[in-house]
């Protein structure tokens, strides 16, 4: 043989072993073409499923019995905040206001003659608590 017969047959081989790779790589990529279509399908099989079942559940009276449930707990909560609040805050009010004109002023008899004028609101401190009779 000559030196061009080697060439052309190692070209030959060179070739079949490309194109058996090719062959592969192609047969490899169909098989995952076909699982990733397949986990696509089933993917959205379960999507399509899951969708209904919710469509039915929120359009159902259970649901909707709940939502009512809750807007009228929300409701009578809030109402209750609100009315709580409305009427405590005049109280409070001046409460904390009597509280800051004395602290302010040093004036313990004002302090007296307002905390009876208004409805008395009990803070807790930790604060140790004296007397006049102490602090002299």
């Amino acid at each position: 043989m000559s030196n061009n017969d080697d060439k052309n047959n190692n070209q030959d081989l060179n070739l079949e072993k490309v194109e058996e790779i090719v062959n592969i790589v192609k047969n490899k990529t169909i098989e995952g073409s076909t699982v990733v279509l397949t986990g696509v399908k089933d993917a959205y099989s379960v999507a399509a499923e899951k969708t209904e079942e919710v469509y039915h559940y929120i359009t159902s009276e259970e649901a909707k019995q709940k939502l009512q449930e809750t807007a009228q707990t929300t409701a009578t909560t809030l109402t209750s905040a609100y009315s709580w609040f409305s009427s405590n805050v005049t109280s409070l009010v001046g409460d904390t206001y009597n509280q800051v004109s004395s602290a302010l002023t040093g004036n313990q008899e004002n302090d007296q003659n307002n905390a009876s004028s208004t409805s008395t609101t009990t803070t807790t401190t930790n604060e140790p608590t004296t007397t006049n009779e102490e602090k002299k």
